[in-house]
């Protein structure tokens, strides 16, 4: 039971940490300072909206992972990557990697993977900023990912040199870029769905 606690907690957690990320961005936006207390703000702002919010992303990741998988080979590919992974140098595994053609599955993946994230966290800071419930965040976030999803894509695309570029040295880079990305998340979400005082729709 404990692993699968410590597997599934962080995922049904996400969107409380995140919401309170949001509401430091947006302190900061309203010229407030930014403040530790933040980073738990949407336990007490949203707390059971949010925790259900996880839970049914949970749930929405596992069946939609469940389905790309299957489209793409379903345990062909499973063995493929398991293949490519066990590769003892760099060069083996490019080698693994052409002969088994794992890539373009894996790009399937990833652009599944990306735009479920979107969806999750644009859900976190309707629940935050709109007080919508769990389930009408998520759709109302769907339809805007859908809605803005080339956009959303280079924004991902920009961000995937830049991301590996802060892993090389130890992941040191992260602590520039994270604090970047956060924040970019903020300002996408805010022209996506303007808050009063925001330009007029």
């Amino acid at each position: 039971l404990f692993p699968l606690l410590g597997a599934l907690l962080p995922g049904l957690l996400y969107p409380t940490f995140f919401a309170g990320l949001m509401l430091g961005c947006h302190a900061l936006a309203e010229g407030k300072p930014l403040e530790l207390k933040h980073l738990f703000a949407g336990f007490q702002t949203h707390g059971p909206a949010l925790i259900s919010l996880g839970a049914l992303s949970l749930v929405i990741n596992l069946v939609v992972g469940y389905v790309v998988i299957r489209l793409v080979g379903g345990e062909t590919f499973i063995g493929n990557l398991k293949n490519v992974l066990e590769q003892p140098s760099p060069d083996a595994m490019m080698q693994a990697i052409n002969e088994t053609g794992v890539m373009a599955p894996m790009y399937l993946l990833l652009l599944v993977s990306l735009a479920l994230q979107f969806i999750v966290q644009f859900g976190a800071m309707l629940v935050v900023f709109r007080a919508l419930r769990p389930l009408a965040a998520l759709l109302t976030a769907l339809r805007a990912t859908l809605l803005n999803a080339l956009p959303l894509l280079v924004c991902g695309l920009l961000l995937l040199p830049l991301a590996i570029l802060a892993s090389l040295p130890f992941m040191l880079g992260w602590l520039v870029l994270l604090p970047l990305v956060i924040t970019s998340q903020y300002a996408v979400y805010r022209d996506i769905f303007p808050m009063p005082g925001d330009r007029a729709e």
